[in-house]
């Protein structure tokens, strides 16, 4: 099974971007062996001045609409609570991208 989720992330190795500021996702499929990048995607943060935007948000959420999960360096609560109430899981987990996305690979978290 064939999971597409976002990584925050700007380097593409690490994934350590707060989700209110990140400014591009890094696509990715996961299959049950491996993980394959699909494409970058662009976005407005939707936190901006310290404080979040709503048309920034669901902007966000638009983009990723076929992205099952997020990964993130950082969310707040009420962010988090927001992705996951658009259907969405949200992943906190600063680490290496390809350490991340193995462990993902290895507990079966998607599924």
């Amino acid at each position: 099974m064939k999971h597409i989720v976002a990584i925050a992330t700007v380097d593409g190795k690490t994934i350590y971007q707060h989700f209110g500021h990140a400014e591009v996702f890094q696509v990715v499929s996961i299959s049950d062996k491996d993980y394959t990048y699909v494409e970058s995607r662009k976005t407005t943060p939707s936190c901006q001045d310290f404080q979040h935007s709503q048309d920034a948000f669901e902007q966000v959420i638009s983009v990723l609409h076929d992205c099952e999960a997020i990964f993130v360096g950082k969310i707040g609560p009420g962010a988090a609570a927001r992705v996951v109430s658009s259907g969405k899981r949200v992943f906190e987990t600063p680490g290496l991208v390809d350490d991340v996305l193995r462990q993902v690979i290895e507990q079966h978290l998607l599924d």
